[in-house]
């Protein structure tokens, strides 16, 4: 579905300014969002598929996604929810191999599309572009690294400290939290906990003020105070 021009002109300047985009070089950035085609996903519709070879860099402007690896075990479920701006899909341009992960819209998403056939036309006339993707590249790997660290935490109230703060995208000092939109059934897979365990640490977490949970919303009170408890030694 195409979204309005407001929309798109909304989803400009979110990805103008702010996130990976923002950090590139202007003639690089101005001509990439040129390129962009731009789409609306519904709520649970897939922006892109696990196993594709084709399909381009998408950009999420607006909403929440959920991510789903390709090369897991088939029950492996949901590992990582983020919000835009999200920027993916370059390893079948770069590799030719098909995508590590389904990316599935957990909210109705805008979502910019730069095809295979334009990127290869921007980076012809912007070489200085193969950096710039390698800066993309390098911020998801920092997030599966993460998410791999996260799970080596054995205590089960660090690790769920850990888990709430990278999906608020607060893992690091100076960065704001974001609602996390999951359910705790999603949640618990995420930590590798049960249900009743996520459950008993958020209500500990809530009476002491360093969380305020709300029906499949969780947010993050005191970033400062909770990754001080996740990194203490």
């Amino acid at each position: 579905m195409k979204p309005t021009r407001s929309e798109i002109e909304s989803g400009q300047r979110v990805l103008r300014s702010t996130g990976w985009l923002s950090q590139c070089e202007e003639p690089f950035r101005k001509t990439l969002l040129a390129e962009s085609q731009w789409f609306r996903v519904e709520q649970g519709y897939p922006i892109a598929r696990g196993g594709d070879v084709i399909g381009g860099m998408h950009g999420v402007a607006d909403g929440y996604v959920g991510l789903v690896p390709e090369i897991a075990t088939p029950d492996a479920g949901l590992i990582h929810v983020d919000r835009a701006p999200f920027w993916f899909g370059l390893q079948p341009f770069v590799l030719g191999s098909g995508r590590q992960v389904t990316v599935t819209a957990r909210t109705p998403c805008i979502v910019a599309h730069v095809s295979q056939q334009a990127l290869t036309g921007i980076l012809k006339r912007h070489p200085e572009g193969w950096r710039m993707l390698l800066m993309q590249s390098v911020t998801q790997t920092y997030i599966a690294i993460q998410a791999v660290a996260d799970l080596l935490l054995a205590d089960r109230h660090r690790r769920l400290g850990a888990v709430l703060l990278r999906l608020a995208g607060a893992r690091n000092p100076g960065s704001a939290a974001h609602p996390v939109q999951c359910s705790h059934e999603e949640l618990a897979a995420m930590c590798n906990l049960s249900r009743s365990s996520v459950a008993s640490v958020l209500r500990l977490f809530d009476r002491d003020g360093l969380v305020e949970v709300a029906y499949r919303s969780i947010k993050i009170r005191d970033t400062d105070r909770l990754r001080l408890m996740v990194d203490a030694c």
